[in-house]
């Protein structure tokens, strides 16, 4: 380009910068009920696609039935029309033929609006509304439609990330308009763009665009779980009706009017000439075939409109949600919401250790990444950056850990457990008289060694379950008590009342579990015991003339009204044991406790069959809970007591994992468990790492002979869960 043709394009440029003109911004309105979440949401979204440059009126039950003519006036005004699913159908159907009429795009969502029903809504399907559940995917029917550019839609396109229920029409076909996307056959999206009714006997006819996109109630559903395809389904949707304001100035499309567009202008000048370049033809927006001063007074009246140069707030990016996890195979995490002033907000969530997957440029600032390692821990960072072409960045924010649950087979209850060392550990399960033994680092991996205990306890041969629940070294053995609890028909049971120790040697690579010792009259003891402090105990053992009742009891089951030990754990001096119980939880002067009875001399009671020598009750306040597992942990100088219900895990299935100082009522709540049940907890000897493992013995699998409880699977397809919590 010569030197007198670039000054007179600059001189062009800076005489009419005084002048220039700002777009008026799109105005899109969302009828709906409520001003809530999912309306808010679906603000922010529509921020997002049209760059900032759009106002969304979010008015709760403004334009519901009987409008007045200003209200006709201001929904005619609009650029959009945005019906939220959220809207009760029978506030607007006074107003049917003014909606139909109206000269204006709408986006309707709610599919018992469109319904005709005997033609009492707004006609726009015949027939009624049925219910899609869950409707986790759709099938593209006009795969041509604009709304799925940019996805593939040779198989079924997954909507949700997560079961959601939606309502739909009940028509396979929408008359007039187009079918764009059916879930089980059923008009899930359709699209109407001519002026005849309907469908065939429909009582209106389209004034603008329409289009009826099915979405959840609340809409907040589809915000919180569409996958990425859902949200480009539903920008393709809203921009095929209403396209951005486009600046006469941004010969790029990139949403504002820079040097980039000058240099294009620039490049393209000619001077009365229009060029061949496929680039140029972008840089002639007065559209007559010439690059020429009219273009560049174009560029100058819009010149910097839309430059954004300024990073979304905060600064420096933050946790809503630190990463949290979810299951064995994902983790959870949510940004706190980062506003810009000029354009919308994406998401870029980092791994910065562990290999997970990124997810960069999302809308959503929640990211809930799957397929992970069992057992592995994941560090996210996130940031936000806006829409801008600038595409401005804060600062990423600090670093934050999940593990994944790990995964072990061949057993469903855990519910004791220890290190050997500093690799392995045996595990107890409370359905079979089986110890356990497994390489911890390795999850999802089946045990190296099987031990079975019957030959070495007091076991009856036709209800053999011991109903094993805690386990702790003590010197150089491991202890090991049963629940000592009746069966859940509240039948005794002698086979589960077992209190014995192990040794362990090793010989190479194999572990050799020998049986020192087992005492089986503690029920006795513990009756004894309670009519010195009264504790409830007796009467939830069952007693006749001072011993066990052998008759069967039903309310005495353990999840119920019965005895039930659970934990087991080496007390701080390291010769007594505290033996902890689920049930019962005294009422001392109308407060619930849970009950920790100290031991003080195991060794002699379990290898010699001596006289325990019971300690004072240790009452702990949590509420209405008990006990579910007790550990020491010399490493913290602390006892960890995992709380839970007395009742079933599936009635009640909130616990607690808390630590105490020894003194029994300072404690400090560690973490708390709704999806997950540990009832065993152990500590390798050099890290302070807390493991937990979980009774997974009633979650329900799918198998070809139907739903099977984990405990009833073939024992090779067992599995349980574990947890690890860095204190």
């Amino acid at each position: 380009m010569k030197t007198g043709i670039l000054t007179f394009v600059l001189t062009m440029l800076i005489m009419t910068l005084a002048g220039r003109a700002w777009s008026e911004p799109l105005h899109i309105i969302i009828v709906t009920e409520h001003k809530n979440r999912s309306e808010k949401l679906y603000g922010q979204f529509l921020q997002e696609i049209y760059r900032g440059n759009a106002i969304v009126s979010i008015e709760p039950d403004r334009y519901d039935e009987d409008l007045s003519e200003a209200k006709k006036q201001e929904l005619e005004a609009a650029d959009l029309i945005i019906v939220s699913r959220d809207t009760e159908s029978t506030q607007y159907n006074n107003d049917a033929e003014f909606w139909n009429q109206i000269q204006v795009p709408i986006l309707n969502h709610n599919a018992k609006l469109v319904r005709s029903d005997t033609h009492r809504f707004w006609d726009w399907l015949p027939g009624d509304t049925t219910t899609c559940d869950p409707c986790s995917s759709l099938i593209a029917v006009d795969k041509d439609d604009p709304i799925f550019e940019g996805i593939a839609t040779s198989t079924g396109i997954e909507m949700f990330t997560s079961d959601i229920e939606i309502d739909l029409s009940d028509q396979v076909s929408a008359g007039n308009g187009t079918v764009v996307a059916t879930a089980g056959g059923n008009v899930l999206l359709a699209r109407w763009t001519g002026t005849e009714p309907y469908y065939d006997g429909s009582l209106y006819a389209p004034g603008a665009p329409r289009i009826f996109f099915a979405m959840p109630n609340p809409p907040s559903d589809f915000f919180d779980h569409a996958t990425d395809e859902a949200l480009r389904m539903l920008t393709n949707a809203t921009l095929s009706l209403r396209k951005p304001i486009a600046l006469d100035g941004d010969l790029d499309d990139d949403g504002d009017v820079d040097l980039v567009d000058f240099s294009i202008l620039a490049a393209c000048w000619t001077n009365g000439e229009f060029p061949s370049a496929p680039l140029c033809g972008d840089a002639d927006p007065s559209g007559n075939d010439t690059v020429d001063a009219q273009d560049l007074r174009m560029l100058a009246d819009t010149w910097l409109t839309g430059v954004d140069i300024t990073p979304p707030e905060p600064e420096v990016m933050t946790w809503s949600q630190k990463p949290k996890t979810v299951s064995t195979r994902s983790i959870t995490m949510q940004a706190d919401t980062a506003l810009d002033s000029q354009n919308g907000v994406r998401y870029d969530f980092q791994c910065v250790s562990g290999q997970g997957p990124d997810s960069f440029g999302q809308y959503r600032s929640t990211f809930e990444p799957d397929a992970l390692t069992p057992g592995r821990l994941y560090t996210y960072r996130v940031r936000a950056r806006d829409t801008s072409a600038n595409l401005n960045e804060n600062q990423w924010s600090s670093s934050a850990s999940a593990r994944t649950f790990g995964l072990h087979r061949y057993m469903a209850d855990a519910s004791g457990a220890v290190a050997l060392n500093d690799k392995l550990v045996i595990v107890a399960g409370d359905e079979l008289n089986f110890l356990r033994i497994y390489e911890w680092a390795k999850p999802e991996s089946a045990p190296i060694q099987s031990i079975d205990l019957t030959s070495g306890l007091n076991i009856d041969p036709d209800h053999p379950e011991s109903d094993i629940e805690g386990a702790t070294w003590l010197g150089d053995r491991i202890f090991w008590i049963t629940s000592h609890g009746r069966n859940t028909d509240g039948q005794y049971r002698y086979s589960r009342c077992q209190f014995f120790a192990t040794s362990v040697t090793f010989d190479g690579n194999v572990v050799h579990v020998t049986v020192d010792g087992n005492y089986a009259n503690l029920l006795d003891d513990l009756i004894a015991y309670d009519s010195v402090y009264n504790l409830g105990l007796a009467d939830a053992i069952g007693v006749v003339d001072g011993h066990v009742d052998p008759s069967t009891i039903p309310h005495l089951a353990p999840k119920i009204d019965g005895l039930n030990i659970e934990g087991l754990c080496a007390d701080s001096d390291g010769d007594s044991l505290l033996i902890a119980f689920r049930n019962p939880r005294p009422d001392i002067d109308g407060d619930i406790h849970a009950l920790i009875i100290p031991l003080m001399n195991p060794v002699q009671v379990v290898l010699s069959g001596a006289t325990p020598q019971f300690g004072p009750p240790i009452l702990l306040d949590l509420g209405i809970l008990g006990i579910r597992s007790i550990e020491y942990s010399s490493n913290l100088d602390r006892y960890l007591v995992i709380a839970g219900s007395h009742l079933s895990s599936s009635d009640s299935p909130l616990e607690i994992l808390y630590s105490y100082d020894g003194i029994w009522d300072d404690r400090d709540k560690l973490a708390e468990f709704t999806d997950l049940t540990p009832e065993a907890l152990f500590q390798f000897p050099s890290s302070n790492d807390i493991h937990l493992l979980s009774d997974d013995g009633i979650l329900i699998f799918q198998t070809p002979q139907g739903p099977v409880e984990n405990k009833y699977l073939p024992v090779e397809q067992r599995t349980f869960r574990t947890h690890t919590i860095t204190p």
